[in-house]
């Protein structure tokens, strides 16, 4: 057998020994999943944009969100109508012949 030859069947068989190694420690080691997953966590941030972000004293208590109070549609409502014009005829283009 040439040198050529053994040597790229052992490259082969090389690579191949490698990636099933590689691919039995994904299976076993590196790809697990939990059913459920996890919650997920987190932490508040300060960024002082209003008067409670201000200052150095950080608060240790959790802070609800603040829901905001939008306007009812009632309130807002219209009763005077604006007629807006429109157009109901167009001209067309005339072409010569």
């Amino acid at each position: 057998m040439e040198p050529s030859k053994r040597h790229k069947r052992k490259g082969l068989y090389g690579t191949l020994l490698f990636h099933a190694i590689l691919l039995l420690c994904f299976i076993f080691l590196g790809l697990s999943y939990t059913i459920p997953p996890p919650a997920e966590e987190g932490i508040s941030i300060n960024f002082g944009y209003d008067d409670f972000g201000a200052g150095q004293i950080q608060p240790q208590e959790i802070v609800e969100e603040l829901k905001e109070t939008t306007p009812s549609t009632e309130e807002v409502s219209n009763t005077e109508e604006v007629e807006i014009p429109t157009q109901t005829m167009e001209d067309a283009p005339s072409l010569k012949v």
